[in-house]
């Protein structure tokens, strides 16, 4: 059985998002600042007249800089909606197959926000689980 998965580019890595539970993918214009969040949260933003909370997925994974692209993927988890800020949004493909191991390579952020290794006609993609990604030192608790 394939799926569909939503590849995207996060310091020049390819990573996957299963496309299930993918809202959308947005152009972000402007992020405004909270002051207090986590790190890894870098501010809000409003699309159609919803505010979502701005994850930068550098940040997520441990890479020392910021987010650079123009483009996120949206997606909600307990009622709240999120915008995960990603360096470029690839393409939607379909994959046959099941996510494997990490063998190495990545870091610990990247398997701790990760399901698996997936092989896509673009190459080996990281499937990121967002959800995971809203809270890592709760992920990495887990």
């Amino acid at each position: 059985m394939s799926s569909l998965y939503l590849l995207v580019r996060i310091d020049r890595k390819l990573a996957a998002f299963d496309s299930g539970i993918v809202d959308s993918v947005i152009e972000i214009d402007e992020i405004f600042p909270v002051p207090g969040a986590p790190d890894h949260v870098t501010g809000i933003t409003a699309v159609r007249s919803q505010s979502l909370t701005v994850i930068d997925a550098c940040r997520v994974l441990g890479v020392d800089r910021n987010a650079r692209g123009e483009r996120a993927v949206v997606f909600r988890s307990s009622g709240h909606s999120y915008a995960l800020h990603v360096d470029f949004v690839e393409d939607v493909v379909e994959v046959s197959g099941s996510p494997e191991h990490i063998a190495g390579g990545y870091g610990a952020a990247w398997r701790d926000a990760s399901a698996g290794l997936l092989e896509t006609p673009e190459g080996p993609a990281v499937l990121l689980d967002p959800i995971r990604m809203i809270d890592p030192a709760e992920s990495r608790a887990a």
